[in-house]
């Protein structure tokens, strides 16, 4: 996928989980940056509710994702914005470190749900065969 296209696909998802989650008090900026260390990132100001979501031309050039890794990376950029509040307060209280490995707790969770239902139903799914067979015996 070249790096217009990618672009694309990502503003119009940042968009789309944006509206999912009733967010619209913030304006949105999407832009490239050559970070090698993550795919993606949000910077939000709370104050006046500014946020700029920025992709890593160095991760579509470098991996070539498809469309549903923009989908994913774009819903954990909105799902980091939609918890900024939460991390600013917690941030107030706790270690930086700590704040940031539970809001990614939340967020992986979210993830796992949202992009992989099918894996996780069939887990639930087996175990419950499993326990229904016992009870037979």
């Amino acid at each position: 996928m070249n790096k217009k296209k990618s672009m694309d696909l990502f503003i119009r998802s940042v968009l789309k989980y944006m509206e999912i989650f009733g967010m619209k008090d913030w304006e949105v900026f999407c832009e490239y940056s050559d970070d090698k260390e993550s795919r993606a990132a949000c910077l939000g100001r709370s104050t006046n509710r500014v946020a700029n979501f920025i992709l890593s031309s160095d991760w579509i050039k470098k991996e070539s994702p498809i469309e549903m890794d923009i989908d994913k990376v774009a819903f954990h950029e909105v799902c980091e914005l939609f918890l900024w509040g939460m991390r600013l307060l917690a941030e107030g209280l706790y270690n930086t470190e700590v704040v940031d490995k539970e809001i990614h707790v939340i967020i992986r969770t979210l993830e796992n749900i949202m992009f992989f239902k099918d894996r996780h139903t069939n887990r639930v799914e087996l175990t419950l065969l499993k326990e229904d067979g016992d009870d037979n015996k």
